[in-house]
């Protein structure tokens, strides 16, 4: 995971803009380059790790959350096939609006 995530920190770290932060990673970044504090999870010498754990952890959570859903959404459409038709219903017409845009 540090592997997958250190080569993006790096290219945020090199286009950083303080004035004008992208997203939490340039907000994290501007927090360790302003922080001399030796006591802060955000000092220049345990900064780089805690971004780098900080963004495994939400990479992970995020993918935990995604599956879990899609898992209870699958297994609620499975027990319900009521509901299974009404979505099946939902996605022809959706299909069928975005046919007729594309000929026009």
């Amino acid at each position: 995971m540090v592997d997958i995530i250190n080569p993006y920190v790096e290219n945020h770290r090199q286009t950083l803009d303080p004035e004008n932060p992208r997203d939490f990673l340039d907000v994290m970044l501007i927090e360790v380059e302003k922080n001399a504090d030796p006591g802060s999870c955000f000092d220049p010498i345990i900064g780089p790790y805690t971004i780098v754990n900080s963004m495994i952890d939400l990479f992970i959570a995020g993918m935990e959350t995604t599956s879990s859903s899609l898992l209870y959404t699958f297994l609620y459409l499975l027990h319900h096939p009521e509901v299974q038709v009404k979505v099946h219903q939902e996605i022809d017409k959706v299909r069928a609006l975005i046919k007729q845009l594309s000929h026009k």
